[in-house]
């Protein structure tokens, strides 16, 4: 009976002691998972920034930190980086199309031939080159023309015409002539006198074309070593005080004509667009039918020459309708794109950057609507975005500890 007891009670005893050291395992299993809980809200403690972002679409932010740029504020400055903070604003309906720059009406004059020959011009011409009124433009000779000169051919006829009704009108008075050998006579030499003066014989310049106003050349109708016939048009020269922009609205847009109110056009030659509100402009006239192709609907502006623009070449043109409110846009310079993907830069701190791809709506040539990719209220990079896309070739900086 006392083994018996015996035997129960260390049973019982081996079996509290497993439990105990059992119990001091999960204890210890415990207080290690709460030291890593500390350890880590201690790092993030260390962590100098801390931003949440939402997920505005970026195919990136699924690892917030591999669409982390850092770009220290030193090298950003140097570089140029300017950043703007977005809010949304007033946008306009745009339509973009192409037109063409050209003269108003009464600011332009022709230059024309003065007689018959061989043009060669005073420099080599082109359109937009500055003239003065009274300055040489061509000079044309018809020296080596294998029938000689017909200005000298006229000019000779003329003074032969010319002796010949002398001497009739001096045989006329003694009566040694009849009145109709008389009115012959006449009739010869005024037909000498116009060929003579059509061909450029009177010509006190000597075949020498000069500028009959001061302006630019808007078109030059010729070229070296061209013979010309007396009235042929050489050159168009425009003052350019007023210009008119003449746009072509697709006959699909044709609904949205009554609210175009302005435009901003480029020059073929130049990266820079140029807003006809800075420029005094106006909407002169649309058309009520369609040009020749059939396709396109004219809308005329007028504006003042303010930037030394010569008419005559093409344009990109993006015409202004109507505006919208509450519309997130960026300045085009914003933007980067990569492989057909539009990215912008946002400054989340002194020293740090996030790329958002973004889905781009309409343009005036200036400014780019933003449908998705972007909230209101964040600060952009407008100027410079190059320079933080090449930072990002390089994203992970060592000691580097901004967390998202």
């Amino acid at each position: 009976m006392k083994r018996n007891l015996y035997t129960t009670a260390s049973i019982i005893a081996l079996y509290l002691f497993c439990s105990c050291s059992h119990a001091g395992h999960e204890h210890q299993h415990d207080h290690n998972h709460d030291h890593e809980v500390h350890a880590s809200e201690e790092h993030d403690h260390d962590h100098d920034h801390n931003h949440d972002h939402e997920d505005d679409g970026d195919s990136d932010k699924g690892d917030n930190h591999s669409n982390e740029i850092v770009f220290s504020h030193d090298k950003a400055k140097a570089a140029g980086v300017v950043t703007e903070r977005i809010m949304p604003g007033n946008f306009s309906e745009v339509i973009a199309t192409s037109g063409r720059i050209l003269p108003s009406a009464g600011d332009e004059s022709t230059v024309a031939a003065t007689r018959s020959g061989i043009i060669k011009m005073s420099r080599p011409w082109a359109v937009g080159m500055q003239v003065s009124a009274g300055a040489s433009l061509f000079t044309i000779s018809a020296s080596k023309l294998p029938d000689g000169d017909p200005a000298a051919k006229a000019k000779v006829e003329y003074a032969k015409a010319k002796a010949e009704f002398e001497r009739a009108e001096a045989l006329y008075k003694e009566h040694l002539l009849t009145a109709t050998e008389y009115q012959n006579a006449k009739a010869a030499m005024e037909n000498a006198r116009i060929v003579a003066q059509a061909s450029g014989a009177d010509n006190a310049s000597g075949g020498v074309i000069t500028a009959p106003r001061g302006g630019y050349v808007t078109e030059c109708l010729v070229k070296d070593g061209e013979f010309v016939e007396v009235g042929t048009p050489l050159m168009t020269i425009s003052n350019n005080r007023r210009l008119r922009l003449q746009a072509d609205l697709p006959q699909r847009e044709y609904s949205k004509l009554s609210s175009i109110r302005s435009a901003n056009f480029r020059l073929s030659q130049s990266d820079d667009v140029i807003s006809l509100k800075d420029l005094n402009g106006r909407v002169v006239s649309h058309g009520r039918s369609t040009d020749a192709s059939g396709a396109f609907i004219p809308v005329i502006f007028e504006f003042d020459n303010a930037a030394g623009i010569p008419s005559g070449v093409f344009t990109e043109v993006y015409l202004i309708g109507a505006s919208r409110e509450g519309v997130i846009s960026v300045p085009k310079s914003a933007l980067v794109e990569d492989q057909g993907v539009f990215y912008i830069f946002v400054r989340e701190d002194e020293d740090c950057y996030t790329r958002h791809s973004v889905v781009t709506g309409h343009s005036d040539g200036k400014n780019v609507e933003i449908i998705s990719g972007l909230k209101g209220g964040e600060n952009v990079v407008v100027k410079g975005a190059i320079h933080v896309k090449l930072a990002s070739a390089s994203k992970a900086i060592p000691g580097h500890t901004h967390n998202h």
